[in-house]
């Protein structure tokens, strides 16, 4: 069993003492790692350990902790509070933090919010299990017939499909399009769900092929190497909704 790590961050050696009893009486699955009394130190530990959980006072020798996540690039681990300070929570709630607590801190409470950071990090590594496996799973590559052969093309090699009849031409990044005896319609259930998007009635684009998305003329994809392709009004709507516009 992986145990997630825990660094504290807090010169107040009464709560630091009453969170070390509650983490090794009843929460198997949490390892300290380390502990700091000074800021400086704390930052030196988050960014040597990698931790899960990091407990923080608010105000450790006349300064505030906030300086150690502001110098962090990310902050990938749960940020819990422990102040005896109340003018700091909404500053706190802009980090994301998972709790902020109040002292003198009961033991309840510790025990409630470590229950809540034990099953947030369960979660987490589910979520990231499932990630692996379906990443293992999927393929990087199409198969697409044509009258002569099956071509073998990767995703990311793919600009955009256009429709010809009822087969498909695939117009690639470097610079070649070959015609596919399917129809445009089969390719949008088979890439749907790997970021490409059927913006025409005629045309699916790769969206990491896209640079913007130009609204002064009538809605038109730009893509690399220059190519434009006009967005259907009946789809604009469903584009925005994918692209988490609306």
């Amino acid at each position: 069993m992986r145990k997630h790590k825990v660094i504290i961050i807090d010169d107040d050696s009464e709560a630091v003492e009453l969170l070390k009893y509650c983490i090794s009486n009843y929460f198997p699955k949490l390892l300290i790692i380390n502990e700091a009394q000074t800021i400086y130190k704390g930052l030196i530990l988050i960014k040597k350990h990698k931790p899960d959980i990091v407990f923080m006072n608010t105000i450790i020798g006349g300064q505030e902790t906030f300086y150690v996540l502001d110098k962090l690039k990310e902050i990938s681990f749960q940020i819990i509070f422990m102040s005896n300070l109340e003018e700091y929570i909404l500053k706190a709630i802009r980090y994301q933090v998972l709790d902020y607590i109040l002292k003198p801190i009961e033991l309840d409470q510790i025990l409630f919010t470590l229950n809540r950071a034990v099953i947030k990090l369960e979660i987490i590594e589910i979520n990231n299990l499932d990630k692996e496996l379906l990443s293992k799973k999927e393929l990087d590559f199409l198969a697409i017939p044509t009258k002569s052969k099956v071509k073998i093309v990767k995703f990311e090699d793919i600009i955009y499909c256009e429709a010809k009849g009822g087969q498909t031409i695939f117009h690639l990044v470097n610079g070649t399009k070959f015609l596919s005896t399917k129809n445009i319609g089969i390719f949008e259930i088979m890439l749907k769900e790997i970021n490409f998007f059927r913006i025409h009635n005629s045309y699916i684009v790769n969206l990491n092929m896209v640079k913007y998305i130009d609204k002064s003329k009538g809605n038109t994809c730009k893509l690399l190497h220059g190519i434009s392709l006009p967005i259907s009004s009946r789809r604009n709507l469903s584009l925005s909704r994918f692209l988490k516009l609306r």
